[in-house]
């Protein structure tokens, strides 16, 4: 597996605007066929102006596949005034386990 974490910085006041975007940018790239295995936004309260996106793929290749996705550059457009800016990692080694209910 191969994941991928974005810190945004977001424009003061814009917080709520961004988030509604990045969750609709989510669902579509879990949903649609673009190598997403799953995502998720974390923030807090105690960091405003701060989100982070962690997304899993199959591959560094699914990744890049994705990034060149009409979804990713609609995404990318919606934001682009809202974002001051953004830090992408990228982690070759993804360790994950699911709580057994």
């Amino acid at each position: 597996m191969f994941a991928v974490t974005v810190t945004f910085s977001i424009r003061l006041g814009q917080q709520a605007a961004f988030m509604q975007a990045l969750e609709a940018h989510i669902r579509a790239a879990v949903a649609e066929d673009t190598g997403c295995l799953r995502a998720e936004a974390l923030g807090d309260a105690a960091r405003p102006g701060k989100v982070m996106l962690l997304q899993t793929f199959e591959t560094s290749g699914d990744f890049e596949a994705y990034r060149a996705s009409p979804l990713a550059r609609s995404f990318d457009s919606a934001v682009v005034d809202i974002v001051t800016a953004r830090a992408i990692a990228t982690w070759g080694e993804v360790i994950a386990a699911e709580r057994a209910r």
